[in-house]
């Protein structure tokens, strides 16, 4: 039931980077899922983390996922 999802990626010092996160739904195996498609292509070898943020019955919540650029 979440609406209004956004998202963003950040660096690991939580900084927002200038990086297009396009999010939608699709209900798979009964559930609603959300994803969110980047690309990860301008990224240097790091930690990110990518932050959703959606609203529940009116109420903002957020969800973040740490990741790792490797070589």
């Amino acid at each position: 039931g979440a609406t209004a999802t956004t998202g963003r990626v950040l660096t690991n010092q939580r900084q927002a980077l200038p990086l297009i996160v396009t999010v939608s739904t699709q209900e798979t195996a009964g559930q609603m899922v959300t994803i969110g498609d980047l690309t990860l292509a301008p990224l240097a070898i790091g930690q990110y983390v990518l932050e959703l943020t959606y609203e529940v019955s009116g109420v903002k919540a957020t969800t973040s996922y740490g990741f790792r650029i490797v070589p």
